[in-house]
Formats: structure tokens, sequence, C-alpha cells
């Protein structure tokens, strides 16, 4: 089911734990709430630049940064690498910070992510996969050159 998944942070306040909204992009509507352990295949990393202005401008948060993807609640655990965890699998953690970035970003590298593959834990930790390894666009974009230089 393709949904959009954001930090409900009302509900967060009120839980006492990271609680996120589901909602459907067939309906438009928050169709569930959730608190972690759950995955998001193909996932996008969405921020409307309109609604981070609005943040900036009025220094009070809104719903303006969420990622996009096909929801999997059923068995998250095939996600975990054994021994290594699941850092053995996944790139890194994601975060956004509206008054820091325009977009969601590397915890470490402060890289943007745009487009991955995410699990989203039990403590709400948003750990991401690349699905264009970056490796790969340096060889594609080799290639593109090299066709370029044939024509």
């Amino acid at each position: 089911m393709r949904v959009e998944i954001y930090l409900n942070l009302h509900k967060t306040r009120q839980e006492g734990c990271t609680v996120y909204s589901v909602r459907s992009m067939e309906t438009r509507r928050v169709i569930k709430h959730l608190m972690g352990d759950f995955f998001i295949d193909k996932a996008q990393f969405i921020v409307s630049k309109a609604g981070r202005d609005r943040v900036l401008k009025e220094q009070r948060k809104n719903v303006h940064a969420f990622i996009r993807g096909e929801l999997e609640e059923a068995n998250p655990s095939r996600w975990f690498n054994g021994t290594q965890g699941l850092m053995g699998i996944y790139d890194g953690i994601a975060t956004y910070n509206p008054y820091l970035y325009d977009t969601f970003v590397d915890k470490e590298t402060k890289q943007p992510i745009t487009r991955s593959n995410v699990y989203i834990g039990k403590v709400g930790t948003i750990y991401y996969k690349e699905l264009f390894p970056k490796n790969l666009k340096k060889t594609q974009l080799r290639l593109e050159s090299l066709g370029d230089s044939m024509t």
C-alpha cells in the first residue's frame, strides 16, 4: 500500500514515545499510527519548500516533511543481518531538522538522501539503504559521458 509517513509531534508528546502517522496516497487521509518497527520500500524523502519556509518564518513546526513509499508492517525482522544488526545492511541513519537542513540528510555525513529503502525502528530511528549506490551513479555517469563523446 502506497503511503506517506510523517512524525506526529502531538501524539509523540502525548504517548511519550515516537509516533508516526500513516497517510494513504489513495484517500489522502491518516489511516493509522505506528510506533516504529516497520519498513518502507522504494521510499522517497519529501520536504515541501513552502512548508519549510513557513516553519522558518513562524518558528512553529507543521507537517511538511514525510517519507513516501510502500508500507510493510509484516516481518520487518527480515531486514536484520544476524550479528551485524541493522548497520550491517543499511547505509546510515536519516534525520531531518527544518532549522538546519532543507532535505533529509545522513545523520553522520550530512549528505542529502532522496530515495532509499527504509526501516524505522522501535525508538523511531530511520535506517536507510540507498536504492542507487554511489559507485553505480559514478559508473552510469562515465558510461553516459562516453556515449556523448562517441556521437
